[in-house]
């Protein structure tokens, strides 16, 4: 006979809940500590995006090219962005090209 294996004690609930900071902790850590990519190669492969997305509009129909065009364009610009550092550093959004 099968059985429900569920535990609703308070022990079981603090447990889990120490579990789920330290995983957390230890993920949070772990991407403060690694290095991102450099400027110069997140620069190429934008770069390179942007080149791929032109290139593709004449593959597709009009109507779906347009959105995906649209849509990539907007994502490309907004990593262009958070690259720049002639830009101050705000908390603006890149909703406004969408």
């Amino acid at each position: 006979m099968p059985g429900n294996g569920m535990d609703f004690s308070f022990d079981s609930f603090a447990n889990r809940v120490v579990a789920v900071v330290i995983g957390l902790s230890c993920v949070v850590m772990g991407f403060r500590l690694l290095p991102g990519l450099g400027t110069r190669l997140r620069r190429r492969r934008l770069i390179n995006a942007i080149s791929t997305d032109i290139h593709e509009l004449s593959q597709r129909s009009i109507r779906d090219a347009e959105t995906r065009f649209s849509g990539h364009m907007a994502d490309s610009f907004c990593n262009w962005r958070s690259m720049t550092t002639c830009y101050p550093k705000t908390n603006a959004t890149c909703l406004f090209l969408a």
